[in-house]
């Protein structure tokens, strides 16, 4: 009895420790996202206030001494061309309402409204200290939240001082932001059903929020940050109830660079704990039913003294245990193979007297072996055992759920239907419960997982089908899911059998490609804002001799699943670097970076900086002009030794270019230990900029990033100049696309070059 009570108090120590280690999990989580959220928040601000102030400077530069005296530029052209110029700065930054000219007396005479409004500023605060000031200050005025009187809205006025030619004081110029394309912004930020996203300037005024608050737009609020940005903290992380709402949450802050804001991100208990919440509940339900089961097992122990006591009982356990061994998985308790297929014969007989048809679902866990690898095969054993149970409930009593061996599992789905179609229906609506249930949290030890599977079916009834035939035909058509995208389910059907015969000769083709010479590059050109040509990017093709032209779409995932992409690699390195050496010898393409994509299984080989340093120094070209373009994917991997390749290539002077930027998730810390030096706007995000909200802030976010890491940064996929145009307004100044050109052949990308 002891033994169980010691048991019972093992077990609720166990589910205790778990969930206290699930809630500093979830936790931990929580901070690094907020904190994530506030880098690309202060990012945000800094690109607005930078390209704010860009645009006053060029005001700045165009408004002459003389245009002050004029009484509203009455009748001139300067009027006219001021007007002008004001609308078009105006136009080229969304976030800028209204900008206006003000003289010594602070009534408007310029300005980007038609009519210029009959306004006074001369009793603002901004007004005074630009009036006070014995030059131009080197920085704008920024001024606390208010109410404009130009467009009665809450905004942010940034204004710098303009002067007659002896010094004195002539008048300003001054940008209305709009906040509320701050809040439209915070908007596109998901951090769960009561996050919250907010700027504040530095008496802790309110300037914007999302969830908007109107009512506290420019009241200072009492945060609980001051006390760290007194002490000189610029940026933090607690826990506090919103002076606002009134919602406690994890709030991360951060000083806006060298600005008089600070931007915060909350997100609430209710999202971040709501699955450690219902781990309570969970665990307080299997406490319980293990304590039951204690009690129940002292009582069976105390029968089993005495049955034990019979040798032929002691014989009929060690029966059921070699039963067990023989028939059953150890791991899971499931049958194995040798009773699936036991149990597949008595379903084919069963089928012959019913007529009713049968199913084999064969089920593969998605990239099963990267957790082994990472978190190590006794957390993979616990993902078995619990995908074991979530299959078993799936279906029914009567059906049979085996596994293999590793991450393989079999459903044996009996008497379904007498019609093809119905039986497949039933199949698939058993499937996608399959799917559905597996792709729920797992909760491993410690660490949360998701886990998504792919599913071959195929049917069986009482036809003349070998045991063997049939798992060949479930394992292609989990193999032709797994094709699909994973997560998902395919049905077996005979064309399958073509398909695979199809890519076992598409990879003995693939093979004599090489031999034979068949690859090529093609080259897609890269321009300045100018047009000007500064590098491009080389793409392989295949042209085969008898099929033509091949896709890439076609061969890349087949030679990536085998060592071929290892040889057609090094190959297109090659092949790139004599390139750069034959443009080398022309004054027109001398200055060309090429760019040459890099995969992940050729990065992480050994001996891949010897590769590359061989290259450049057997063609003897200049490193600065090859460039290596990497996905984000491949950086998360072994993070230490990624930026130890990266460091010494890039110490010899290679380039490094991360492709497909804001796909993937790049952790924004690793982002500033890679030398890297460009960032690739994907083109997903380009291709809708010109209509699409989300697409705009995003493409605008990764654009401040770059700058702020002292990146260049690129947009590919560029087709129409509306794209090109607001690539421009937005800081960015190279482009790739079909605008520009597809990718071809050298001689007819030569022939681009010397076309201008």
């Amino acid at each position: 009895m002891l033994s169980g009570i010691a048991g019972m108090a093992g077990i609720i120590a166990i589910l205790v420790f778990s969930l206290a280690s699930d809630y500093q999990s979830d936790s931990q989580q929580a901070r690094v996202a907020a904190e994530n959220i506030t880098q690309v928040l202060e990012e945000h601000a800094l690109s607005i206030f930078n390209l704010t102030d860009l645009l006053l400077r060029e005001v700045e530069r165009n408004v002459r001494p003389e245009d002050m005296k004029l009484a509203h530029g009455a009748g001139s052209s300067r009027k006219q061309y001021l007007g002008a110029l004001l609308k078009s700065q105006v136009d080229s930054v969304p976030e800028v309402g209204v900008i206006h000219v003000a003289d010594a007396r602070g009534n408007f005479i310029y300005s980007s409204l038609d009519p210029i409004p009959g306004i006074n500023i001369s009793d603002r605060d901004y007004f005074k200290r630009q009036m006070a000031a014995t030059a131009a200050t080197p920085e704008p005025v920024i001024s606390p939240p208010l109410i404009s009187r130009t467009t009665g809205k809450w905004t942010i006025i940034l204004s710098r001082r303009l002067n007659f030619e002896d010094g004195s004081f002539a008048g300003i110029v001054l940008v209305i932001l709009n906040l509320e394309y701050f809040q439209q912004f915070y908007h596109t930020l998901n951090l769960g059903a009561h996050g919250l996203v907010a700027l504040y300037n530095n008496d802790l005024r309110l300037a914007a929020r999302y969830p908007p608050s109107e009512k506290d737009t420019g009241k200072i609020i009492n945060l609980q940050a001051q006390i760290y940005l007194e002490k000189g903290i610029t940026h933090g992380v607690y826990n506090a109830k919103s002076a606002v709402d009134g919602i406690e949450r994890l709030f991360a802050f951060r000083k806006v660079g060298n600005l008089p804001f600070i931007v915060f991100a909350g997100i609430s208990g209710d999202d971040y704990l709501a699955e450690w919440r219902w781990h309570i509940w969970q665990y307080s339900f299997t406490a319980t039913i293990f304590s039951l089961l204690i009690i129940g097992f002292i009582l069976l122990q105390k029968r089993a003294e005495v049955a034990l006591r019979k040798s032929d009982n002691k014989n009929k356990a060690a029966e059921e245990e070699i039963k067990n061994l023989a028939f059953y998985d150890p791991l899971t308790q499931l049958p194995n193979r040798r009773l699936l297929l036991d149990r597949l014969k008595q379903a084919w007989a069963s089928n012959a007297r019913n007529g009713r048809e049968g199913a084999l679902l064969f089920i593969d866990l998605d990239n099963f072996k990267s957790l082994n690898d990472t978190l190590g095969h006794h957390i993979g054993d616990l993902l078995l055992q619990q995908v074991a149970k979530r299959l078993v409930a799936c279906v029914r009593k009567t059906d049979t759920v085996a596994r293999l061996g590793g991450d393989e599992f079999v459903v044996m789905l009996e008497d379904l239907s007498e019609q093809d179609l119905e039986a497949a229906a039933r199949t698939e609506a058993i499937g996608n419960k399959i799917l559905a249930a597996l792709d729920q949290p797992y909760q491993l030890s410690t660490h949360i997982y998701h886990c998504t599977a792919s599913i071959g079916a195929t049917l069986f009834n009482d036809k003349q089908q070998s045991s063997d035939e049939l798992m060949k035909q479930a394992d292609i058509a989990m193999y032709q899911a797994k094709k699909a995208g994973r997560n998902t389910l395919r049905f077996f059907y005979p064309k399958m059998q073509e398909i695979i015969s199809a890519r076992v000769l598409l990879g003995n083709e693939l093979r004599r490609a090489l031999e034979s010479r068949q690859f090529q590059l093609y080259y897609q050109i890269q321009v300045n804002s100018s047009h000007h040509p500064i590098g491009a990017e080389a793409l392989i093709r295949w042209i085969h001799p008898e099929y033509g032209l091949v896709s890439p779409a076609q061969f890349i995932p087949l030679a990536e699943e085998t060592e071929l992409i290892l040889s057609i690699g090094k190959w297109v390195l090659e092949t790139a670097c004599a390139q750069v050496k034959a443009w080398q010898k022309d004054s027109l393409t001398r200055d060309l970076v090429l760019a040459v994509n890099v995969s992940a299984k050729q990065f992480r080989q050994a001996d891949f900086v010897d590769q590359v340093k061989t290259a450049v120094q057997h063609h003897a070209i200049n490193p600065k002009l090859l460039k290596l373009e990497l996905t984000e994917g491949m950086l998360l991997e072994n993070i230490e030794d990624t930026i130890a390749t990266m460091n010494a290539l890039n110490a010899i002077g290679v380039q490094f270019s991360l492709d497909d930027f804001g796909t993937g998730y790049s952790s924004l810390q690793y982002l500033k230990r890679l030398p890297l030096d460009q960032l690739k706007i994907d083109q997903s995000f380009v291709r809708d900029i010109a209509t699409d909200a989300s697409d705009k802030a995003i493409v605008v976010t990764i654009i401040a990033i770059a700058r702020s890491l002292g990146l260049e940064v690129i947009a590919e996929g560029v087709e129409t100049e509306e794209q090109r145009q607001f690539l421009i307004n937005n800081g960015c100044i190279h482009y790739q696309g079909y605008l520009f050109s597809k990718p071809v052949p050298i001689e007819q990308f030569e022939a681009l070059l010397k076309q201008g």
